[in-house]
């Protein structure tokens, strides 16, 4: 007689605002200067920038430790020194990433330990610029 067991399923815990009008007074605002912005882009690439869009270049890389995962780290680190805060990170994936890209920085935010991140709807105007990356196909 032989006996296994098969793999369980991992799961990571993802908390969701609360769409009620009334708790929209709730929110903390989190500076610009310590916000990093990931917008999901094709063929497995991502663009990312600190700040307000358009004000600070944007950097395209792709998933792995050795690029967003070291990125993470970096700029996580430059936060904490220069603020004393965490780094904010706003997750926009397109309508061109696949579902392995979001999942994949999901667990990037894992791994890294950011503590503070969101994912919202990307905007027209980031689209632009991915497609002006090349990274939008």
């Amino acid at each position: 007689m032989l006996t296994t067991t098969l793999n369980k399923p991992q799961a990571m815990d993802l908390a969701m605002p609360d769409k009620d009008e009334k708790n929209k007074d709730d929110q903390l605002a989190v500076a610009a200067s310590r916000t990093m912005t990931i917008l999901l882009g094709s063929d497995n690439k991502l663009e990312w920038y600190i700040g307000e869009p358009g004000k600070s270049a944007p950097t395209v890389e792709g998933y792995g430790k050795n690029d967003i995962r070291k990125t993470l780290i970096e700029n996580s680190q430059k936060i904490k020194q220069s603020f004393g805060k965490d780094m904010f990170v706003i997750i926009k994936p397109s309508d061109k990433s696949v579902y392995k890209n979001m999942v994949d920085i999901l667990d990037e935010m894992h791994i890294t330990n950011i503590q503070s991140y969101g994912i919202v709807d990307i905007s027209q105007p980031e689209v632009d610029e991915l497609k002006k990356q090349q990274i939008y196909q």
